[in-house]
């Protein structure tokens, strides 16, 4: 039995990890392209400069999630503080009014006013060790997004 549990393992991992490398090369890609985007709109900082004014208690730090599932954040700073908290913890990929208000008040392209420090961080515990914060905004920003999927495909 352990030499089919074996067998089975290095399948596995033959077969998965070119995949991770590969999607996981392929969210650094779009993250470098969203940085130029929004550099373009004056809306990167470094990150030196964000833990410059997170020090002097100048704004806050956002994380945005915009995949499902993947331990994949955005971090951002804003000037503007007024985030609103969850009102309500909804399981799955369901977006609150609170997350659809904060994702168009702060990380929207378009709309949004925080800049971008990071743009594919793999793990939270990275923003501890760098920016020395344990817990950050939330912005659900995948949630978000597939809203507005659902609702434009059920139009």
């Amino acid at each position: 039995m352990p030499v089919i549990r074996n067998i089975i393992d290095l399948f596995f991992d033959i077969i998965a990890l070119p995949f991770i490398l590969v999607t996981y090369i392929s969210v650094w890609r779009l993250s470098q392209r969203l940085k130029q985007k929004l550099g373009e709109k004056n809306r990167v900082l470094s990150r030196d400069e964000a833990k410059q004014r997170i020090a002097r208690n100048e704004g806050i730090l956002l994380l945005d999630d915009p995949a499902f599932g993947w331990p994949i954040v955005r971090i951002w700073w804003s000037s503007r503080t007024d985030y609103l908290p969850r009102s309500e913890r909804l399981d799955g990929e369901e977006a609150c009014k609170e997350d659809i208000e904060n994702y168009y008040r702060f990380i929207d392209t378009e709309k949004g006013s925080a800049c971008l420090v990071e743009g594919a961080v793999i793990f939270k515990p990275y923003i501890n060790k760098h920016y020395g914060i344990r817990n950050c905004l939330y912005v659900a920003t995948g949630s978000v997004w597939y809203d507005e999927d659902e609702k434009k495909t059920s139009s």
